[in-house]
């Protein structure tokens, strides 16, 4: 089961039109677009589709407008940033049934549990609904980090079939691999890492860069699995700038607007996030401009 996740998974923008309703048909142009482009699965609705601004009734719609449009073609994670077991065990149930391939489930940020909350809230989720579910440990963002030694005990739980790495280590990423590997999708989360985890046995990586540049990231997974390593890293460190750019505030704000100039329609940011300043807006035209993205 657990061999399905792999290659680059786009963490797809949700489009927003001026009134803050998700624009449907351009979603579905972004999701023919990545799939065109070889990518090797979908995250609907993480961070960068902006999960905590949209209703369940609108991440819902958004879940089933994601599976259906897919069709199967590639498989399709579903986000779960939900902060209670409660609610987290309620829109899993959800995922199950518009047909997604795994839940992502985010660390349970708030209360900061110690390493066996951690442990009994991904068991809990696993028993009450029987689909593929992924842990998502985002330190930087939840001041909740997931250890080496409890990925060893979560990996054999039934139903728990991979995790999205961004702890910025590429020493856990490569510890990792090599403890749970085997076991679990142990796939990296960071733009910048994604690369070298590759190249140390990861399966694949969520990314949001993808978003502006899917078959660049395409052709620098498909080297790493030819062992041409060297040209691997090349070809990301070319991108790089872009990557960082795009980063430059909180996301998907610079990346939307970096969409949105390249024709990749997706509207602005939802409140409280804002469009990018100014001096950002100039830093990623030129970078556009210079990686011939306009």
């Amino acid at each position: 089961m657990f061999r399905k996740f792999k290659g680059i998974i786009t963490a797809l923008v949700t489009p927003l039109r001026e009134n803050g309703q998700v624009d449907i048909d351009q979603f579905v142009r972004l999701i023919n677009i990545q799939i065109k482009a070889g990518i090797g699965g979908l995250l609907i609705l993480g961070g960068t589709g902006e999960y905590t601004a949209l209703s369940t009734e609108v991440r819902k719609k958004v879940a089933e407008i994601a599976v259906n449009e897919v069709n199967g073609r590639i498989p399709v994670i579903i986000g779960n940033l939900e902060p209670g077991i409660g609610e987290s065990i309620k829109f899993c149930r959800h995922i199950k049934e518009v047909g997604a391939d795994a839940a992502l489930v985010l660390t349970p940020f708030y209360v900061h549990p110690s390493q066996q909350g951690i442990i009994d809230f991904y068991q809990k989720i696993a028993t009450e609904v029987d689909m593929p579910i992924m842990i998502y440990d985002i330190p930087y963002r939840t001041s909740v980090s997931v250890k080496p030694e409890t990925y060893e005990k979560l990996a054999v739980v039934k139903n728990i079939v991979g995790l999205k790495d961004c702890s910025t280590s590429l020493g856990q990423a490569i510890e990792l691999i090599d403890k749970v590997g085997d076991k679990i999708a142990v796939l990296n989360g960071e733009d910048y890492i994604a690369v070298y985890s590759f190249i140390m046995g990861s399966p694949g990586a969520i990314v949001a860069s993808s978003n502006l540049i899917p078959k660049e990231w395409v052709k620098i997974y498909n080297l790493t699995q030819e062992k041409k390593y060297d040209e691997a890293v090349n070809l990301h460190k070319k991108y790089y700038y872009l990557m960082k750019g795009i980063f430059t505030e909180v996301n998907p704000g610079p990346l939307k607007y970096a969409m949105n100039r390249c024709g990749l329609f997706c509207g602005k940011p939802s409140i409280p996030l804002l469009e990018p300043t100014s001096e950002t807006k100039e830093l990623i035209d030129n970078l556009l401009a210079k990686y011939n993205l306009l």
